[in-house]
């Protein structure tokens, strides 16, 4: 059976790796041109909005509104309808929403943008993960070696 101070360290070991993997998968995403045929209720986007737009939705978003990030129900004309999951602030701070349905027009917004993986962020965070999962393990000395145990007879040890 392992020791206790043995399963503690693993224990802290798997709930840091647990946390930076979590942390790390946020990042893996970014957000660019929106495709020329969007997948409604399948694809987040994120709505910029602009001067009519921050003044039309003082009531519903909040003031200083800059942008907002949804899941596309349907692009129509000049509608857009999205289930809104969170709304960024011109001071940069953000509020979770849970899925509220709003309809914006073209004229309300600066521009629409698609959510999508980042390949680059992706592998920078994984060499970024690895990095600091090295680091740990020289550091804690996990790779083996250390000090030669004391001889079975009870004499001086190796180099005394």
């Amino acid at each position: 059976m392992a020791s206790p101070s043995l399963v503690r360290f693993y224990r802290r070991a798997m709930s840091t790796g647990v946390v930076a993997l979590a942390a790390t998968s946020a990042g893996c995403y970014e957000f660019g041109p929106m495709p020329m045929t969007p997948r409604p209720g399948r694809q987040t986007v994120e709505l910029l909005l602009n001067e009519r737009g921050r003044a039309d939705f003082v009531n519903t978003l909040g003031p200083d509104a800059m942008s907002l990030e949804g899941t596309l129900v349907e692009r129509k004309d000049s509608l857009i309808s999205v289930n809104v999951q969170s709304v960024r602030y011109i001071n940069q701070s953000s509020t979770k929403w849970a899925g509220e349905p709003l309809v914006v027009t073209n004229g309300q917004i600066r521009d629409i943008r698609n959510k999508r993986f980042s390949v680059g962020k992706t592998g920078f965070a994984v060499a970024a993960s690895v990095g600091g999962l090295l680091a740990f393990i020289v550091t804690r000395s996990l790779g083996g070696g250390g000090d030669s145990p004391p001889p079975a007879n009870g004499g001086p040890g190796i180099g005394q």
